[in-house]
């Protein structure tokens, strides 16, 4: 799996895949959510371990779709 990191706010975790640019990183949530994600948010998140169980869903979904 490439390198994302997990990170959970509003009772959800989300994953950040890659950096965009400008303060802006793409970020996928669970069943399909690509979303465009601001550093603003990220900073306000808690981030989490892959091995957290928060994480387990959303890790194992990325997986199966070739992340």
């Amino acid at each position: 799996m490439k390198k994302i990191k997990f990170y959970f706010k509003n009772d959800e975790v989300y994953a950040v895949i890659s950096c965009e640019g400008n303060g802006k990183y793409l970020g996928y949530a669970h069943l399909g959510q690509h979303t465009t994600i601001s550093q603003g948010y990220i900073d306000e998140s808690r981030k989490l371990n892959k091995n957290n169980r928060l994480v387990a869903p959303l890790y194992n979904e990325l997986k199966q779709i070739g992340y």
